[in-house]
């Protein structure tokens, strides 16, 4: 069994640390301020997410997303869910 995680699975594990820390950990406020996310923020935030290539990670290329395998798609949802 190979336990290594490959270096362009670290440098997307990264990617997605800096835009959870930028761009969505800062909307917390938003939300508590008023119970909710306005919609025009919800769609900013997701073509933020679409145009930096992160988006549906969990779905192969052909479906579009980044066709990581099982391992990949956990380390990237842990950085999703923190």
């Amino acid at each position: 069994m190979e336990f290594n995680i490959p270096e362009e699975v670290q440098e997307l594990q990264a990617r997605v640390r800096e835009l959870i820390q930028k761009e969505i950990i800062p909307l917390e406020e938003v939300y508590h301020a008023s119970g909710r996310l306005p919609w025009e923020v919800i769609g900013s935030t997701r073509k933020k997410v679409r145009d930096a290539g992160l988006w549906t990670p969990h779905l192969s290329k052909e479906d579009g997303g980044l066709g990581l395998d099982i391992v990949g798609v956990a380390l990237i949802f842990s950085e999703i869910g923190r």
